[in-house]
């Protein structure tokens, strides 16, 4: 309604949607499926009853797919660490998440300090915080724990090489996937569309980025991750010229050449 004044609404929604990404992206539902029917299929296996919820479950997985699919699932090794990346850092993000709106982000860390807080929220920074940060807030006295400088300080602390997005990070994923995209004047495209006035907005974007010596090594890296995979799967599914390509080169070089 005001686009001037959008950042509560882009960034609830940005929020929201990665909640709903790490709960249920298609790819973690299959994996999460896959994990109820091994895990239904063992207890019926060693004779164990199961209820009549659980074996509701076990029939409607067996519905999607037969029971010899699922025992032969193929699950690419990226999307299983991605899965139980996202599934690790969730409870540290959504603490983060919460605690960045204005209802729930005044006197958390005295409540955590004196132990009113919530208790699945004190033992995830109990889990998470350094103890170095722990004693830290120990240390600190009531108007020190209120002060947004030490609140953010913990926040940090506690989310620390965790992935999640942002608004500007998109900003920058997307004039990125442009840079390495378009040949030409891309650098118009990400002014025009992010509305740079200034020399300085604009080379925060590029600095860096217009090497040649690291676009040929990223370069080959990704060339070398493409047949890799190609050699793990035994061309399955793929197609195109690369495919064509590969399918021809054992023929013209050495196997153990590749």
């Amino acid at each position: 309604k005001n686009p001037f004044g959008s950042g509560f609404t882009v960034n609830r929604s940005v929020r929201d949607l990665w909640r709903h990404f790490v709960g249920h992206y298609s790819g973690f539902k299959q994996l999460d499926d896959c994990a109820t029917y091994q895990a239904l299929q063992k207890a019926h296996d060693t004779g164990k009853p199961l209820t009549q919820v659980e074996q509701k479950e076990l029939n409607s997985l067996l519905a999607q797919q037969p029971a010899e699919e699922w025992a032969h699932l193929t699950i690419d090794i990226n999307l299983k660490e991605a899965w139980r990346r996202a599934r690790d850092e969730w409870p540290r993000l959504e603490f983060f998440f919460q605690n960045s709106t204005k209802k729930n982000k005044k006197d958390w860390l005295i409540r955590y300090r004196d132990g009113t807080l919530r208790p699945d929220w004190i033992f995830l920074l109990n889990a998470h915080l350094p103890e170095e940060t722990k004693d830290w807030i120990q240390s600190l006295s009531l108007e020190e724990l209120n002060c947004r400088s030490v609140t953010r300080s913990v926040m940090n602390s506690l989310v620390e090489g965790t992935l999640y997005p942002s608004p500007h990070a998109f900003r920058h994923i997307w004039a990125e996937a442009v840079y390495r995209r378009f040949d030409g004047d891309a650098g118009w495209m990400i002014r025009s569309q992010f509305k740079h006035i200034s020399r300085g907005m604009w080379l925060a974007y590029i600095r860096d980025k217009d090497n040649r010596g690291g676009h040929e090594q990223v370069k080959g890296q990704v060339i070398s991750s493409l047949v890799h995979n190609y050699l793990r799967r035994q061309g399955e599914a793929y197609s195109g010229q690369l495919h064509i390509w590969l399918r021809r080169l054992p023929t013209l070089l050495p196997l153990e050449s590749i």
